[in-house]
């Protein structure tokens, strides 16, 4: 088992869904998920056993590295790949999409090519202060496409007015990998509600990463999983919103006027609740998460 010595982080060679922490080798690169642990008060949410986790792909050519997320991350990243694997070089980073919080902390990897799509830049560039430490795309992706890197084949699957129209998720067909940049979650409410969170194109990228029956499902945040933790996820995310939706369109049916929202979150949070109480972060995010699929039907 290979293992980065760094105290907070290590990098994991993927074998099976559950046993991920396997040495194997793959046909024609090897996958790594670089795991950083994060403090247990880290967004009054993200606890213990919860990371940010970056797919590492080892090629002939060169290693690529998909998502960085901060300063800290993507520093002790790049230490453990320079142990792990001395004289490779790093040569690409991917940005699955324009949030900060998995694109901080990319200028640190100098002369690489730095992939994503074709608006990162504009954005990142709205937030100039907040973008310091963000390396900006050399080159750019506009809907679907395959990238070849050292000469493995890389299928960026764009996933528009879902989480952010910049969203991509990655399949490598070769090695029957996807990595699910914040499409994944393993028994976990995300945060906030996703402040891009757009319903039904959502539930379109969760559905199009559930078809591929990839043998591995890479998260970026939370616990490893497999595809029946999609699957969950999904049914999940359709179950909260569905409820919500019902019991506001049964009161506007009704022309109760005078129905408020807090009626309509005292019935949803104990049916919720009974599904998906033991859920991580239910109840920090119920509300937020509420709120969010609340707010597309008013």
């Amino acid at each position: 088992m290979a293992r980065s010595t760094h105290p907070t982080i290590q990098i994991h060679r993927i074998h099976l869904p559950h046993l991920i922490l396997t040495s194997t080798r793959c046909q024609s690169a090897e996958f790594y998920s670089a795991t950083v642990r994060l403090p247990n008060h880290f967004c009054g949410h993200f606890v213990s056993g919860i990371h940010t986790r970056s797919l590492v792909l080892r090629t002939a050519d060169g290693v690529a590295v998909f998502d960085t997320f901060s300063i800290k991350h993507a520093a002790e990243m790049k230490e453990a790949i320079e142990h792990e694997f001395p004289g490779e070089k790093i040569k690409w980073v991917v940005h699955s999409h324009h949030h900060l919080d998995h694109t901080r902390g990319s200028d640190l990897f100098e002369g690489v090519e730095v992939i994503g799509h074709k608006d990162v830049n504009q954005l990142l560039g709205d937030w100039p202060e907040a973008a310091k430490t963000v390396a900006l795309t050399t080159r750019t992706l506009s809907g679907d496409e395959t990238i070849t890197l050292g000469g493995v084949e890389v299928e960026a699957l764009y996933m528009p007015f879902s989480l952010s129209h910049t969203l991509y998720g990655f399949h490598i067909p070769s090695e029957n990998v996807v990595f699910a940049p914040d499409m994944m979650f393993v028994r976990t409410v995300p945060p906030f509600g996703f402040p891009d969170f757009y319903y039904p194109g959502y539930v379109r990228a969760l559905d199009r990463l559930i078809d591929l029956k990839a043998a591995h499902y890479v998260p970026s945040h939370g616990w490893r999983g497999d595809r029946g933790d999609l699957i969950e996820f999904r049914e999940m995310t359709v179950g909260f919103h569905e409820l919500v939706e019902a019991e506001l369109l049964s009161r506007l049916d009704r022309a109760e006027e005078d129905a408020t929202i807090g009626e309509i979150l005292r019935v949803a949070y104990p049916a919720l609740k009974a599904k998906y109480g033991d859920w991580h972060g239910f109840e920090e995010m119920f509300v937020a998460k509420f709120g969010r699929h609340l707010g597309w039907q008013m």
